[in-house]
């Protein structure tokens, strides 16, 4: 009975300082995925450390020129109709 009655106090100091390493890290993550840094190409510092910022930097490339296809076609039919009824 002694080794269950001492082994529960020490899962609770375990478990104790798992949750505080574990939010401590989780809030240093949470840092560096939020916060952009324009030092470093407006990546976050997670995205450099994983290395995906290759990635990250094409998905933005691959978004603008969409956007500007879109942007284009939408000036193009304002023009015209304006042409129309003007």
């Amino acid at each position: 009975m002694k080794k269950i009655i001492l082994f529960i106090p020490l899962l609770l100091v375990i478990s104790t300082l798992y949750s505080f390493w574990g939010e401590s890290v989780r809030i240093t993550f949470d840092e560096n995925d939020d916060r952009y840094h324009e030092s470093i190409n407006n990546v976050t510092p997670a995205d450099v450390f994983f290395n995906r910022y290759h990635e990250v930097l094409d998905n933005r490339k691959r978004v603008k020129i969409e956007t500007m296809k879109q942007r284009r076609k939408y000036n193009l039919i304002y023009k015209q109709r304006n042409c129309l009824v003007g």
